[in-house]
């Protein structure tokens, strides 16, 4: 019997002509129903370069609008998920309990959309975050 990658409640699941060529669920439905809870779904409200909530109508938000006069703005952020509910939770329990296996979760969880980069930078946490920690969660060292 399968269990749930990230509550490891065992799933319970028919086989029957509808799922029989799927691919095995991987969480269980109270755990699949936590993550849709933290999808950013909504992003016509916020600034389609920077993810910042607009409070206004116009296309991007204060601070973008502030930038563009001075600077190049950057390629538009990608976020899936809003730092929150399950989001936040688990985050908490990778970087500050040391919790490895939730790399997985994560890694079925959070899609890049399909485009080519130049790179991709993880962004470090300063030194007094990973002493806190004990760890670095970027290099999960």
């Amino acid at each position: 019997m399968r269990k749930c990658i990230q509550c490891m409640t065992p799933i319970h699941e028919v086989l029957n002509v509808y799922n029989l060529f799927n691919l095995p669920r991987l969480f269980c439905n109270q755990c699949e129903g936590d993550w849709e809870m933290s999808r950013l779904l909504n992003k016509e409200e916020r600034c389609p370069k920077c993810l910042n909530i607009k409070v206004s109508s116009e296309s991007l938000c204060f601070d973008c609008q502030f930038l563009k006069k001075k600077f190049h703005l950057m390629d538009p952020l990608h976020c899936d998920f809003k730092y929150q509910g399950v989001m936040k939770e688990l985050l908490h329990q990778f970087k500050f309990m040391r919790d490895y296996d939730l790399a997985t979760v994560f890694a079925k969880k959070l899609k890049l959309p399909k485009t080519s980069y130049d790179i991709i930078v993880p962004i470090p946490s300063p030194i007094e975050r990973d002493i806190e920690s004990t760890f670095n969660p970027v290099t999960a060292r």
